[in-house]
């Protein structure tokens, strides 16, 4: 019997065929056999290959080899170092990397939903811990099977629907120019209403790449270039912007707003920075209006929904909003139907009229 129970939950598997050996403990019987028959198989045709490196090495020397090589190449690096030094902590970090299966993948992405972790908080890190896998084995030498390949990721919840009536807008923005709050967060506010822009490219906006016609982004959520065109509301909002702002270019190395990459304290101008003030300004208005509470990133929906109206088409909006598939800009079109019906009317009122003027 090549399966022998050493102990509650080790069971191992040992071999011996053509010259090659294999031993190596599992934490159930179901996954022993399983690794069993797999390791037979490829000796008898000659498919197998010494994996006692993988077996000597625990996950989290990937994962800190990832993190200081591939981790710092990335736009969103600060992120990913989050997520990578929680997959440190975790009790996986632990395992040598060829005992490492679907099994202990889908378990972990088990126990966050029923602790009620909203489906993007699962899928990210399996994603980044699948990166790390692929990069050993395509990048370091490594033979292995990405264990994260195949796992289903939860669910993704339905894609938010977010309004801002003209009234509430006026309140917000009256809440955002008030005296006590940060000069930059009434213009961080209107920038993202008029322009859909992301709060990563907000706060990276440069003078020297705001123009009359729009602001140009030499650096996106995509890794590509941008324009974004502006409406003659969009115009006057930068005009004003540069008029209460442009003062301050010198001290802020040349950012509208502040180095996007560096510490409060040394003039950076940082997310948490905008987070913070921004939802307490939110908060205000929603205290005084009783309007719905908006995210920073729901005013890209509002942005977009409004955008349609003075775009030639969806693929027109999309060089504006710098998304890749339309079925992803379908998502932030939240107009509400009874809008969408009298826009419908409107047009074919329009339409009506022109035919009937080309009968006369």
């Amino acid at each position: 019997m090549s399966i022998t129970k050493r102990g509650p939950g080790q069971w191992l598997v040992r071999l011996r065929r053509k010259g090659h050996s294999f031993a190596q403990t599992y934490s159930t019987y179901e996954e022993a056999e399983r690794e069993e028959a797999r390791v037979k198989a490829e000796m008898t045709g000659g498919r197998y290959a010494d994996r006692r490196h993988e077996q000597d090495t625990p996950l989290s020397v990937l994962l800190e080899r990832y993190l200081e090589e591939e981790t710092p190449k990335k736009k969103g690096a600060k992120q990913e170092t989050n997520v990578v030094k929680a997959w440190l902590r975790s009790d996986l970090a632990r395992l040598p990397v060829a005992s490492i299966t679907p099994r202990h993948i889908a378990k972990w992405r088990n126990e966050r939903v029923r602790a009620g972790r909203a489906p993007s908080t699962i899928s990210n890190p399996m994603n980044s811990l699948s990166a790390v896998f692929k990069t050993a084995v395509t990048e370091w030498g490594y033979n292995l099977t990405n264990p994260c390949t195949g796992v289903r990721r939860p669910t993704p919840k339905p894609p938010r629907s977010a309004y801002l009536t003209a009234e509430h807008e006026t309140a917000l923005l009256e809440v955002c120019r008030e005296p006590g709050r940060p000069a930059w967060l009434l213009w961080v506010v209107k920038l993202a209403i008029e322009t859909a822009m992301r709060q990563g490219e907000i706060r990276r906006v440069r003078w020297e790449d705001v123009h009359d016609w729009g602001i140009h982004l030499p650096e996106t959520k995509n890794s590509e270039p941008r324009d974004v065109a502006v409406t003659e509301a969009g115009r006057r909002t930068i005009s004003e912007m540069r008029h209460a702002l442009g003062h301050l270019s010198a001290e802020r190395g040349g950012y509208v707003f502040g180095h996007p990459d560096l510490p409060v304290a040394d003039g950076g101008f940082t997310i948490d920075q905008v987070a913070y003030h921004y939802v307490k300004a939110m908060k205000e208005a929603v205290r005084r209006t009783g309007m719905p509470r908006l995210t920073f990133h729901d005013l890209r929906h509002v942005a977009i929904t409004r955008l349609r109206y003075v775009h030639l088409d969806a693929m027109d909006l999309s060089k504006t909003t710098g998304h890749k598939t339309l079925t992803v800009l379908a998502r932030y079109d939240n107009e509400k139907p009874e809008n969408r019906a009298a826009a419908i009317r409107e047009r074919e009122r329009a339409l009506m009229a022109k035919r009937a003027g080309i009968t006369k």
